[in-house]
Order: C-alpha cells, then sequence, then structure tokens
C-alpha cells in the first residue's frame, strides 16, 4: 500500500494539470492534491504534517485539526493553520459524504490511459531514423539493435569508455 501512495505522490504534479476533482466522500483524493495545498498555499503548515499523504475523508473525519500535524508549530506555521482551519470548515460544509468524489479530466470524464499518454509526451518528437527503424522489413529481433545503435545506448568499448569504464586492452571489446 506505502508503494503506491508513492507513486500517486510522484506523479502528483503530472495528473494535477489534466484532472480535477469535486469532493464528496472525499475517500479517493488526496489532501494535499486538492488545492495545491501544502507546497504552495502552506508551505511552513505541511511541513509539520504527521501523514502527507492524508486522504481528503481521513482528514475532515478527525475532531481536532491540530491530530493532523507534528506540535509544536512554529508561528508562522501557527498563522497558517488558521487559514487550514477554514479550509477544512468550507470544505466539510460544501461536500456531501455519501456521494462518490466526481474526477473531470481536461479531455472529458472518463479517464482514458491513451490521453494521459498524450497529454504527457505529446510534445517529444521522435528521433529522424525511427521511422526508417520501425518501418523496415527485417526481422524483429534487429530492430531494438538497431535502435540502440541508432541512439548511441549500445555497449560499445568507445562508450564504455565514455562512461569510465574500467577496460583491459585486449582488443575482445
Amino acid at each position: 500500500m506505502e508503494r503506491a501512495r508513492l507513486y500517486i505522490y510522484i506523479l502528483n504534479t503530472k495528473f494535477k494539470r489534466i484532472a480535477s476533482c469535486l469532493i464528496a466522500s472525499g475517500d479517493t483524493t488526496l489532501f494535499c492534491w486538492t488545492t495545491d495545498l501544502p507546497v504552495t498555499k502552506f508551505p511552513r503548515l505541511h511541513s509539520f504534517a504527521i501523514d502527507k499523504l492524508a486522504s481528503v475523508k481521513n482528514i475532515l473525519e478527525l475532531d481536532d485539526p491540530f491530530d493532523v500535524f507534528h506540535l509544536p508549530l512554529s508561528t508562522q506555521a501557527f498563522e497558517e493553520f488558521h487559514e487550514f482551519n477554514q479550509l477544512i470548515n468550507q470544505t466539510r460544509s460544501s461536500r456531501n459524504a455519501e456521494g462518490n468524489d466526481l474526477w473531470s479530466y481536461s479531455w472529458g470524464n472518463h479517464f482514458l490511459a491513451n490521453n494521459f499518454y498524450k497529454t504527457n509526451f505529446e510534445h517529444i518528437e521522435a528521433p529522424a531514423f525511427s521511422p526508417w527503424i520501425w518501418n523496415s522489413k527485417c526481422t524483429p529481433k534487429i530492430k531494438p539493435f538497431f535502435w540502440l545503435l541508432a541512439d548511441d545506448c549500445l555497449n560499445t568499448k568507445d562508450l564504455l569508455l565514455r562512461k569510465s569504464f574500467n577496460l583491459n586492452d585486449n582488443g575482445l571489446c
């Protein structure tokens, strides 16, 4: 479970560009994800958080908002805490705890891995030799070899020397 939460945290910034969430129950949304909360809005307060990957549901079910943070807070973090507490109260009053969180994406209401891939990698252009290699009529085993060779990733003696590998000079490499 911890590994999955770490991946969510890493993909967080890329996913924020394409998705938004209307919070209902709050169990599918990380609290730090909802409003750029920890990094931009309350950076000092976020540094005191006990669980930086807590869900909105977990945060809102706590009776005391101080239970989310390591105490004592610094004076700047305590000032941010007052704004944080107002945000908690607004979220509690505006959400529907019985419904499901509604996610919407820049391309529509259904998540498609293909659309996510296009959004993140559409600005990257393939090298000029790419179509020549992949459209060639040679056997499939040879295509990855040519790709590595053309992209200068094949472990030749020259490449290993550039990567500071210690090679003996017997001419076999």
